[in-house]
C-alpha cells in the first residue's frame, strides 16, 4: 500500500482516520484541524533543528503532538483517533506516510482522489 493511498483514505488506516481528515496538500487551502502539507518535503528539514525532514516527519506522525505548528492545537489526535500514530500504525505504513510526504515538493498535490467523509 502506499503513502499517498494511506493518506487519502483508499487504504484502511489504523484508527480508521486517514489524514486527509485532517490536512491537506493543495496550497492556499485552511483546514481548521490540522496544517497545511503543500510543499511539506521542502520545510521538513528546517523545522526543527538537528533533525532531518526524514526524522521530523516521522517523529510527527509517531507522536502528533511534539511538534505542534503555531496556531493548531494539539491533543486533536489522541482525541480523535484514541491514541498516537505510533501506538497504532505499523512501521511500514508510517514509512510509506514519510516517504509521501517528502515527495511533497511542489505547492499543490495533483492527486486528488480525496475519499469524502
Amino acid at each position: 500500500m502506499s503513502g499517498a493511498d494511506l493518506f487519502f483514505g483508499r487504504a484502511p488506516l489504523a484508527g480508521g482516520v486517514p489524514c486527509v481528515t485532517c490536512h491537506t496538500l493543495n496550497a492556499g487551502e485552511r483546514v481548521s484541524i490540522g496544517p497545511n502539507l503543500a510543499g511539506i518535503g521542502l520545510r521538513a528539514g528546517d523545522r526543527v533543528p538537528g533533525l532531518s525532514a526524514q526524522a521530523y516527519l516521522e517523529r510527527s506522525i509517531q507522536v502528533h503532538d511534539e511538534f505542534v505548528v503555531p496556531g493548531y492545537q494539539a491533543g486533536i489526535v489522541r482525541a480523535v483517533v484514541g491514541d498516537d500514530y505510533g501506538n497504532l500504525l505499523p512501521n511500514e505504513q508510517i514509512a510509506a506516510l514519510v516517504d509521501f510526504l517528502l515527495h511533497q515538493q511542489a505547492e499543490e498535490v495533483a492527486d486528488g482522489g480525496v475519499v469524502a467523509f
